[in-house]
């Protein structure tokens, strides 16, 4: 009943005329089926972007802590030495102040001893 181009029969009179449908059950699934595939592909570009955001923030992150935290070495390390320079600054009042203090030993003593001898010669005197 093929005309031999291949077109469909040319519909016979005495056979009622077949409606045939413009997509099978089967097109229209694999339509469906591709629609659903388009936007799993949709979902997956928008967690791929908020995944490669997410990885962009941790790096901020740990890029912020490692600042924060070599400003705070930094500050520690300004401290230290600002204790340094104190200790250093006290350490040389003290050998200043004992060697005062010994001077005035010595004076002392010497005082002492010009005492010792004046009392010998108030004595002597005497």
């Amino acid at each position: 009943d093929y005309l031999r181009d291949g077109q469909l029969p040319v519909p016979d009179e005495k056979q009622p005329a077949r409606v045939v449908a413009p997509e099978t059950t089967l097109d229209a699934r694999l339509r469906q089926a591709e629609s659903a595939l388009d936007i799993l592909r949709q979902k997956l570009s928008q967690k791929e972007a908020e995944a490669a955001n997410l990885k962009l923030e941790v790096r901020d992150l740990k890029l912020n802590a490692s600042e924060r935290d070599q400003r705070k070495k930094h500050e520690r390390d300004d401290e230290l030495r600002t204790l340094r320079v104190q200790l250093t600054f006290k350490q040389n009042e003290i050998i200043e102040a004992d060697r005062a203090k010994q001077r005035l030993q010595e004076e002392l003593r010497r005082s002492q001893l010009r005492i010792d001898a004046l009392d010998g010669e108030v004595k002597e005197f005497m």
